[in-house]
């Protein structure tokens, strides 16, 4: 799955001058910390992965697009995210057909398994992982890090709230513009970045998203984007996950780290942050050209 996705989203878009960079991104990206961590851990991102990027770049226009979107989401809940995408993009049908696998799914479990069903709704949603004070390190959200930077309660869950709408309404727009010029993949991981900031725990190994990103950037580094080649040695050097062993964590101790323990103990969300800004430049500067294109060879 791990292959496929990044097949899918490296191959439209090299030449057939490149190919060899399919499988050399490949084994380069298992040096990321979120994809040896997934795989470690054996845990489901990197399928949920594989399902989104099917659904919404390959089967788009299928009378089935929107299933594994709601499949995604019945499995875990973040990729719900993926509906309002589909609804930004203007694929209505593909977002009710998501809603309702989705739902059906549910439905089907609760009447499976009932007692399960009312207790994960009721109480495991919301004490699941402790999201409320949950300012360990692994946490690479923006409820980690303002909680880290802020300290815990009910003011820092506030702000949180208000950063929170503040990345989705910033996100559908870039989502939106993206799209409209074409630019689906791109549109595709400003949603993935936007899910994994807003959500309340976003651990470590969540950003294997981290892997179509670099599949975006690898045709526009080898057709000469300095920015694209900045972008992937800031991945290599922020990803390899080097800064989770030498920054001190666990027991609420991220809630006193000096400012040089702070910079490399929030590298995900920071880098992320820095990423937006830097689209949003591009997106709204005068010259009308694409966003985030390089010149073709």
């Amino acid at each position: 799955m791990l292959f496929r996705s990044l097949r899918v989203s490296l191959s439209a878009d090299v030449s057939a001058r490149w190919r060899a960079a399919v499988p050399v991104t490949l084994l380069a990206v298992l040096v990321l910390e979120p994809v040896w961590r997934t795989l470690a851990l054996g845990q489901l991102n990197v399928v949920l992965m594989g399902m989104l990027v099917m659904d919404l770049l390959v089967l788009k226009g299928s009378r089935y697009s929107g299933v594994l979107t709601g499949l995604a989401a019945a499995i875990k809940l973040t990729p719900l995210i993926f509906v309002l995408h589909l609804i930004v993009t203007g694929r209505r049908a593909d977002a009710i057909r998501a809603l309702a696998t989705f739902v059906g799914l549910n439905t089907f479990a609760g009447l499976v398994l009932p007692h399960d069903t009312v207790r994960f709704w009721s109480v495991a949603l919301i004490d699941g992982n402790d999201a409320t004070t949950n300012s360990w390190i692994g946490n690479q959200s923006l409820n980690g890090i303002v909680q880290r930077f802020a300290g815990q309660g009910s003011a820092t869950l506030a702000v949180v709230g208000v950063l929170c709408l503040l990345c989705l309404a910033i996100s559908g727009v870039l989502v939106y513009r993206l799209h409209a010029r074409g630019e689906g993949l791109g549109a595709l991981l400003v949603t993935a970045f936007c899910g994994l900031l807003v959500c309340p725990v976003s651990w470590t190994h969540h950003w294997v998203w981290v892997v179509p990103l670099v599949a975006f950037l690898v045709p526009r580094a080898l057709r000469g984007a300095a920015w694209a080649r900045i972008a992937l040695a800031s991945i290599v050097v922020v990803g390899s996950g080097w800064e989770f062993f030498v920054v001190p964590s666990g027991a609420h101790v991220e809630l006193h780290w000096s400012l040089i323990q702070a910079l490399p103990g929030n590298a995900y969300v920071l880098a992320a942050l820095l990423l937006a800004v830097f689209v949003l430049v591009r997106m709204f500067r005068r010259r009308p050209s694409p966003v985030l294109e390089a010149p073709r060879a």
